[in-house]
């Protein structure tokens, strides 16, 4: 049983210690090294010039780079507890995906194609810097804030879009039946015309072709910068919500450490009126009622978080009024 109990706590500690590894700074660096080395062979591999010189040395750092990379999967798997959770994540099957073209290549498939894929672990580097991690939080937040007014915007969207091809093909269709002879015809157009793009492959030649497109080009322009201008403040909201949680948590912890300071020279006042030293119990209390003046200025704010945190500083009311009495008497006895 204790052997047992024994395996099983170096099992886990073994594990531990591959998590840490696998998830560090420099075990990703060298993942994303390897990820780029082979996006680069992939592409170079494609000239068929090169292919054809250097087509063992590409080949042999294939394999090279396949066979980390399984390693790096078996590390994963082993790191994580039971390797279900890793195996059925985003990542795990991305990981798989990246493996498995190679050992399919044995028996004659070709997984060049699927290397791509590889790609995606980049974005791993989001887990290098806390910034990233934040950037995303935010724009979740920003998305909770203004989803309703991007969805509105993205819909209305789509029915100007719907509603200009309609009507372009009406004014184009006899003109120009080639480009405008139907509404799916037409729906290419009010898509490049709504966006900006203006490939020119299919222009109005009519006049009321090519006054509706002025119309449609400045509704365009002032919808596609609605949703700019709706991202760009759920950002700043989601900000400004971010600066004032971590404002929040400073301001609580930095209240948490006066009330302790308080706490340690309620202690000390207390042992000084233990021993009749009423003197240098004074002394303290000075100290203590200027700690505790330190205070209030903050209670205005505290009050939006929480009224309950103003509870412990009445209760240093009391105990101030408390020690001042008990100093009061031992003078009192002494004179």
């Amino acid at each position: 049983m204790e052997t047992d109990a024994k395996t099983e706590f170096t099992s886990r500690t073994s594990r531990e210690a591959v998590n840490r590894v696998v998830n560090s700074k420099g075990f990703e660096s060298v993942s994303l090294v390897l990820i780029l080395i082979s996006l680069v062979t992939f592409v170079v591999e494609t000239i068929p010039a090169v292919e054809a010189q250097y087509d063992a040395a590409f080949s042999a750092a294939e394999t090279i780079i396949l066979a980390l990379f399984t390693a790096e999967y078996i590390l994963r798997l082993y790191a994580s507890d039971g390797g279900i959770r890793y195996a059925k994540s985003a990542w795990g099957i991305i990981d798989l995906i990246t493996i498995l073209p190679f050992y399919l290549a044995l028996g004659g498939f070709d997984g060049r194609p699927v290397r791509t894929f590889r790609l995606v672990r980049l974005f791993r580097l989001m887990k290098l810097g806390r910034n990233f991690s934040g950037a995303i939080l935010r724009i979740r937040v920003g998305w909770q804030l203004a989803k309703e007014e991007l969805i509105f915007a993205l819909t209305g969207s789509l029915m100007v879009i719907f509603v200009s091809s309609v009507f372009i093909y009406f004014f184009e269709r006899t003109a120009q039946p080639e480009a405008f002879g139907s509404v799916p015809d037409a729906l290419w157009w009010a898509v490049v015309t709504f966006t900006t793009v203006g490939y020119g492959d299919a222009t109005p030649i009519t006049d009321g072709g090519k006054m509706f497109s002025f119309v449609v080009l400045l509704t365009a322009l002032i919808m596609v910068g609605v949703p700019a201008g709706i991202v760009a403040s759920a950002l700043s909201m989601a900000r400004e919500t971010e600066a004032a949680e971590n404002w929040s948590v400073e301001f609580q912890q930095e209240i948490a450490e006066e009330h302790q300071r308080l706490k340690n020279l309620e202690e000390k006042v207390e042992e000084l009126l233990a021993q009749g030293n009423h003197k240098r119990a004074k002394q303290k209390l000075a100290y203590f009622m200027w700690k505790r003046a330190l205070i209030n200025p903050h209670e205005d704010s505290r009050q939006i978080y929480s009224t309950e945190n103003l509870k412990p500083e009445h209760l240093w009311d009391l105990r101030q009024e408390e020690f001042e009495r008990r100093i009061q008497e031992l003078e009192d006895g002494e004179a």
